[in-house]
């Protein structure tokens, strides 16, 4: 984390602090992107400085994200395909970083069905963590840092633009670095096509 207080100055791991009164410390530890997350995720986002992911745990003071593993899903090998609303319910989202954890939430408590792929984010547990959720737009570069991710073809995202749903890429093949560094924008999926999923959780 950023060293501040007493430690500002600190360019180590280390830092002496001279006990001449009472003092608060607090360690803010950060992985690495590629490292495994505290949910058996990979790494894909990491900051020094805390960032918010509204509703989620970490709340004001999330300094990752993480991705899932593949197989995440049982019975869906490395992601399953579904939908992601039906066509009659409006749920306002937002594309912004930051908002995939509540954007999860509205959807799932939007009326659109339990078998969605904002429903089954919201229900992985993977290490017994359930904070896990659809990230937004704006979540998705750098997702698949270190590591290649995804089955090829369109994934959802957690953001909606009217009538459709923002998916965050489409490609014939699977998603890696490569492909993330040259995403110019979202293909926009209608709500009731399917779409791979895999959920992400911050902390």
């Amino acid at each position: 984390s950023s060293p501040s207080g007493a430690c500002a100055a600190s360019t180590s791991n280390t830092c002496v602090v001279t006990m001449s009164q009472a003092r608060s410390i607090t360690a803010n530890f950060v992985a690495p992107v590629g490292a495994k997350g505290p949910g058996g995720g990979t790494v894909f986002y990491a900051s020094p400085t805390a960032f918010t992911e509204t509703g989620a745990p970490c709340g004001s003071n999330c300094h990752n994200l993480e991705v899932a593993p593949a197989g995440w899903y049982p019975g869906s090998s490395p992601d399953p395909q579904l939908i992601w609303c039906n066509n009659t319910n409006s749920i306002t989202t937002s594309l912004n970083g930051g908002s995939g954890y509540a954007n999860t939430a509205a959807i799932n408590a939007g009326g659109c069905g339990s078998n969605t792929a904002a429903s089954a984010a919201a229900a992985y547990a993977g290490n017994s963590y359930k904070d896990w959720f659809l990230p937004s737009l704006d979540e998705f570069p750098g997702f698949s840092v270190g590591q290649v991710v995804g089955s090829g073809g369109e994934y959802w995202s957690s953001s909606q633009n009217s009538g459709f749903a923002v998916c965050c890429a489409d490609t014939t093949t699977a998603l890696t670095v490569t492909d993330w560094q040259g995403y110019t924008g979202p293909t926009w999926l209608t709500k009731t096509q399917n779409a791979y999923l895999r959920p992400i959780r911050a902390f």
